[in-house]
């Protein structure tokens, strides 16, 4: 709830910006707790829960992932796929030193950072954005496997059985 508020509070200082939240699609109670504070907070705020993922990424230009979870999320591979700059803001008291952090892929910030100075970065420095999606880029080279050809490959082994 303390980060949601310091979140929305600094981005309605960007009224140029059009704020999207995806939430995560599970039926859980917590859910809907985070539902009513950005409702409380933002109630012009579009929300999304149930919507493609994917569609949500292809709409936005830059992508704000908030990580409760010591493992990363699914989203900011995605993400990274489909070359938007990502910020990943992390609610825990470490951040760890996943790969895509090595490889400055992400922009990984933690909850208790001057979010106001790290939102100004990703969204009005065009150059940091680059650099991001330059990097994931590598990155996802070094990480993935048959990229670009996966579906093939993973046809090829299911027929070779």
């Amino acid at each position: 709830e303390s980060l949601m508020n310091k979140l929305l509070k600094v981005l309605s200082k960007f009224p140029e910006l059009n704020l999207i939240i995806k939430l995560h699609p599970a039926q859980d109670p917590s859910i809907d707790f985070i539902k009513q504070i950005i409702r409380r907070l933002s109630p012009n705020v579009i929300i999304y829960q149930s919507t493609s993922i994917l569609d949500i990424i292809n709409l936005c230009d830059i992508m704000i992932n908030i990580n409760t979870e010591f493992f990363p999320s699914t989203v900011i591979l995605e993400g990274l796929i489909m070359n938007k700059p990502i910020m990943n803001i992390v609610i825990m008291d470490k951040l760890y030193e996943f790969e895509y952090v090595k490889d400055r892929a992400v922009f990984s910030v933690q909850d208790n950072d001057d979010l106001e100075e790290h939102l100004r970065k990703i969204f009005f420095d065009t150059n940091f954005q680059n650099e991001l999606i330059k990097n994931g880029q590598k990155h996802l080279k070094r990480y993935l496997s048959n990229h670009g050809t996966a579906s093939k490959s993973f046809a090829e082994v299911l027929c070779s059985f």
